[in-house]
């Protein structure tokens, strides 16, 4: 009688961990899905936006052009 009572235990017990280790696995694929989603849209809205060396680049050649063009039209004229 004992065994019979030391193996309901041990099925109670398994199935209390498979059911609790069942809603944790639930809950780390939804917040997995929902930082995907969230992945997904910021990658989304960041697409067509330059990168901060290309943008810095581009403008300190702009400068460089722009001085180079005034000095050349000082010369020109004096």
């Amino acid at each position: 009688m004992d065994t019979l009572t030391i193996s309901t235990s041990s099925l109670i017990t398994f199935f209390s961990f498979l059911v609790v280790g069942s809603v944790i696995v639930y809950f780390i694929l939804k917040f997995d899905k929902q930082q995907r989603r969230k992945m997904r849209v910021i990658l989304n809205g960041i697409k067509d936006v330059q990168p901060l060396f290309v943008q810095k680049a581009t403008v300190q050649k702009l400068t460089i052009l722009k001085s180079d063009t005034e000095k050349a039209g000082d010369r020109k004229y004096a």
